[in-house]
């Protein structure tokens, strides 16, 4: 997994994810996950172009990590789904509980609506 600091505003940290997100790569995914949640990220954008696959497991800890940071009054938002990933959230019913985007240009404009509380903090 890449990390990567989104400058505007300095309000959200962008993550590019490379590969499938499931049992074989979980337990890195939530390691990095974690390092990023304990340096202070409160808004994440996840890039899941580079992502082929989700499976419940890994689904399963995008669920716990956003809830993490909906509780610190943050967001994760998942970008650039492939078609057979977003395919799986669907399958599973988790679609209404994701922000799902397009883009990264969507995510930022979904963080800093009146949805999220206004314009990001300075």
């Amino acid at each position: 997994m890449q990390h990567l600091e989104y400058r505007p505003g300095d309000f959200a940290s962008v993550v590019t994810v490379n590969g499938p997100i499931d049992g074989s790569s979980e337990a890195v995914f939530r390691d990095e996950l974690e390092s990023l949640v304990k340096s202070g990220a409160r808004h994440v954008i996840m890039d899941c172009r580079n992502v082929p696959y989700i499976n419940s497991t890994g689904l399963g800890t995008i669920l716990l990590f956003m809830d993490r940071l909906e509780s610190a009054g943050g967001s994760l938002i998942l970008a650039r789904l492939s078609d057979k990933a977003l395919m799986v959230i669907e399958m599973l019913g988790f679609a209404p509980a994701l922000d799902i985007v397009e883009d990264q240009a969507q995510a930022v404009s979904l963080l800093t609506s009146s949805r999220r509380g206004g314009a990001a903090p300075s």
